[in-house]
């Protein structure tokens, strides 16, 4: 091969110097304006490694004679697979394993990421840690952490993969973010699944937008509606209502409580349970009437109106230890629509204010519907 020495070529015509049938040209090498090639730049000694120009406007990279990877005119970046437009970066895995994907490594060398397709048919997207997969999503958008999804149809499904507790946080900057804090779902190392409230507030479970039952943070519970058992839906089987509370009873004559001196100790409580009430009451001292004539007695002060319907009139439970003449032989009723109940003995005989200035130490119980 002849050797030809240039040290300067001028002309006012282009190319300046034209080579048909090759050149090899060794040294350092400058060109001060552009290069054209018609194909590809190989290497030396390595005739399968190029960078060829393979379509306009593709740049492709070949290794062992097939082409690796390609940029297009829009930038676009595809390693593994022929030049197309599926993203700014897209990879072809040659198989559908963890050697495959995409891997960072930190600069110490200790630590690596990967992210790559596997399953069947590269189904499951896998993210992880130290060539562990603690991420996954399936074709189908199921979401595992811990697991690859295939065992399970939930849309978010999160394991641990030994016996240990395996729970779900959720918190904010108010809350904090360390492991007292916020919210968990999951499961103890005993299996027993929870849902704690790590703060100090109450919690909710609401629908249409609408709470429903709150969990206050000294754990009493309110539900904002009725509670039914055994698939009940029917109204009139829900339990609506539960209260507690006290109560005073009213000695009255005539059916009026202004003329009478108040016996000193009046005690009630009662306990409603949906539309029945529980009540009881306490009387000692001496009810003094003021008024003239001998009217009926009655104790008022009942903390619901009983029913209008009188199907619902009830009887009481009577304890007279003293105050009533014949104390044995009395007997109380509600009647309805009321908040009191009458004193009677049996028979109709109506207890009058006769049994006024004795000392009373009386006891009445019952129950009545609302």
């Amino acid at each position: 091969m002849a050797t030809l020495k240039v040290d300067t070529i001028t002309s006012a015509d282009t190319p300046t110097v034209s080579i048909t049938d090759g050149a090899s040209i060794s040294g350092v090498t400058t060109f001060s304006s552009d290069i054209n090639i018609a194909d590809k730049i190989v290497h030396a000694g390595d005739t399968n490694t190029a960078i060829r120009f393979s379509d306009a406007d593709t740049i492709s990279f070949e290794t062992a004679g097939s082409a690796r990877a390609f940029i297009n005119s829009a930038g676009d970046l595809t390693i593994g697979g022929s030049a197309g437009t599926l993203g700014k970066l897209y990879i072809r895995q040659a198989a559908d394993t963890d050697s495959e994907g995409v891997t960072l490594l930190n600069s110490g060398g200790s630590n690596s990421f990967k992210m790559y397709l596997g399953g069947s048919s590269g189904t499951q997207a896998h993210f992880g840690h130290g060539g562990q997969k603690q991420l996954n999503i399936s074709q189908a958008g199921l979401v595992g952490v811990g697991t690859d999804t295939s065992a399970s149809s939930a849309k978010l499904q999160v394991v641990e993969p030994d016996s240990t507790e395996c729970y779900i946080q959720v918190a904010n900057q108010t809350t904090g973010y360390d492991a007292n804090s916020g919210l968990l779902i999951g499961y103890n190392a005993s299996e027993v699944a929870k849902i704690m409230n790590l703060e100090n507030t109450a919690m909710e479970l609401a629908t249409n937008g609408n709470a429903r039952i709150t969990i206050a943070n000294d754990g009493h519970v309110t539900l904002s509606n009725a509670i039914s058992f055994n698939a009940e839906t029917a109204t009139a089987n829900r339990l609506d209502d539960y209260e507690e509370g006290t109560w005073t009873p009213v000695v009255n004559a005539g059916g009026a409580s202004g003329q009478v001196t108040q016996p000193s100790t009046r005690v009630g409580g009662y306990t409603k349970i949906g539309n029945r009430v529980c009540w009881s009451c306490w009387i000692s001292g001496t009810p003094t009437w003021n008024g003239s004539g001998t009217p009926s007695m009655t104790i008022s002060g009942l903390p619901f109106t009983t029913n209008s319907s009188t199907t619902y009139y009830t009887s009481n439970a009577t304890w007279i230890y003293g105050g009533i003449t014949n104390g044995n032989q009395v007997i109380s009723r509600i009647d309805a629509n009321s908040t009191h109940f009458t004193l009677q003995r049996f028979g109709a005989d109506v207890i009058t204010s006769e049994a006024s200035g004795n000392a009373w130490n009386v006891m009445f119980s019952g129950t009545y519907n609302i």
